[in-house]
């Protein structure tokens, strides 16, 4: 036989555990309020970080290009010489400071690509 001590306790559980759940309704209806204010007040900021994010895209592109560029540029002023009865083989390469300017350039152009991103956010 159920005992009303026991019952009582029982009921307490019972109400613990509704409390509980209704706790946890209510925690999830205001994180989804939260999040929804959330996303309203910072729509603009999100489109804005969505704007730079393409011009920064853009200017990574540039920055690679001239990346590719230095080096197809040192590719073609290099020139090898093969090995023959007369000595070994020999590279060297032409216009050694303009292939130093290009990569200068290139390394530049990135180093401020990454100021302005740091900059931005």
């Amino acid at each position: 036989m159920i005992t009303d001590a026991e019952q009582r306790e029982a009921e307490d559980i019972n109400n613990q555990v509704y409390a509980n759940i209704n706790q946890r309704l209510a925690l999830k209806w205001d994180v989804k309020k939260d999040l929804k204010a959330y996303m309203e007040n910072t729509n603009g900021a999100r489109e804005q970080l969505k704007a730079d994010a393409k011009d920064w895209d853009v200017a990574g592109k540039r920055v690679q290009d001239m990346y590719t560029a230095a080096w197809n540029y040192q590719v073609a002023q290099t020139k090898f010489t093969p090995a023959s009865a007369k000595g070994p083989a020999h590279i060297e390469m032409n216009n050694q400071q303009a292939v130093s300017n290009n990569y200068r350039a290139a390394a530049q152009a990135d180093e401020d690509l990454w100021k302005g991103i740091r900059g931005d956010v």
